[in-house]
């Protein structure tokens, strides 16, 4: 079973009382930590590791609104009403999708300035988590970190770096101060005066 969308909100989304705003609310609570936009780049989507930005312009916004719809469709197919019918179909008709997209732009959980992307240094996302390059911590993504770059390889701490270690040796063979500089802000790497850091 699905839960019942209260008929007051259900009439504010018909083609007939409903309005573009009234829309775009409904769907922005539904797709709000999966679905941001910044005016210029456009549309990003969370993948569960980062806010990817839609080069199709707005395909992927437009396909969460279908989810939206379907969900809709979904509890009307268990007995709901014909109000409910008619929303879920003013939320399969282009020109309210484009008119709630619209309107959605401005919502505060949906709207983001680009500069509030990738704006912690410090912080840098793995295939299995973002890890904190003061501390060396690793953990879970986060949207609320607002990043939408990763490094294509798994984080290991654990991990040796033979090639490092010789790139050192042979370019400041007799500068183990500078060696010990070289490793400041590399978590997870090991150098002789430091011991590697654990997440």
């Amino acid at each position: 079973m699905t839960d019942k969308t209260p008929i007051e909100i259900v009439s504010r989304l018909t083609a007939r009382d409903g309005t573009d705003v009234d829309r775009a609310e409904f769907i922005g609570q539904r797709v709000a930590g999966r679905l941001i936009y910044a005016e210029g780049p456009g549309w990003y989507a969370w993948d569960g590791a980062r806010w990817v930005n839609d080069s199709t312009k707005d395909a992927v916004a437009r396909g969460m609104v279908h989810e939206v719809s379907n969900a809709l469709l979904a509890e009307a197919a268990e007995g709901g009403s014909s109000a409910l019918i008619d929303a879920a179909k003013a939320l399969r008709m282009s020109r309210y999708i484009s008119a709630a997209l619209t309107e959605l732009q401005a919502m505060p959980e949906i709207r983001r300035r680009v500069d509030q992307l990738d704006t912690d240094p410090s912080l840098l996302s793995f295939h299995n988590g973002t890890v904190n390059l003061r501390t060396g911590e690793l953990r879970a993504h986060d949207p609320a970190d607002l990043i939408t770059r990763i490094i294509d390889v798994y984080y290991r701490p654990e991990a040796e770096c033979p090639n490092w270690h010789t790139f050192l040796n042979s370019s400041q063979p007799d500068d183990p101060e500078m060696h010990t500089f070289s490793y400041s802000g590399l978590p997870g790497t090991e150098s002789p005066a430091r011991p590697a850091r654990s997440a």
